[in-house]
């Protein structure tokens, strides 16, 4: 875990300074670390129903549950305002609705947790989404409040 890494000194993703030890346990929980994939699996070359696979073979697979589905459908079944999340990672053509997914996922991720956003680049969309948040634009255009987010 984060606290755990920053607490021996072993935290050293980017060297980046996530935050001061006794905030970290202030938000740290007893509560078992998961990961929670969702995907449609509709690409041509989805990869992402493989992941329990390879969970089974790192005997990670009790930490994995795989939902095949909607994202924008999980937010009434699969997330809590009780657990936060430390980690997003949106690997999902949302496109023109990442300004709504966003403003939807926002109250459930960690103070100082991490929004990610894969397909920047090939998806117009989304990368439309990023440059308003680099641009740092108002939460109309982000879905994001102005002030409660820094890009990365």
């Amino acid at each position: 875990r984060i606290i755990d890494l920053e607490k021996d000194g072993r935290l050293r993703l980017l060297d980046y300074p996530f935050g001061i030890a006794r905030k970290l346990e202030e938000w740290d929980t007893e509560a078992a670390s998961s990961l929670l994939c969702i995907d449609n699996c509709e690409h041509q070359k989805e990869t992402a129903s493989g992941a329990v696979g390879v969970a089974r073979t790192l005997g990670l697979d009790s930490y994995l549950e795989f939902l095949r589905g909607d994202a924008f459908d999980a937010l009434d079944t699969h997330f809590s305002e009780t657990e936060s999340i430390d980690l997003l990672w949106c690997d999902f053509g949302v496109g023109s609705r990442m300004k709504e997914y966003a403003a939807s996922v926002w109250k459930f991720i960690r103070p100082g947790g991490f929004l990610c956003c894969h397909s920047t680049l090939t998806n117009r969309r989304t990368r439309e989404w990023l440059e308003r948040i680099r641009q740092q634009a108002d939460e109309q255009y982000t879905g994001i409040p102005s002030g409660e987010y820094v890009e990365v």
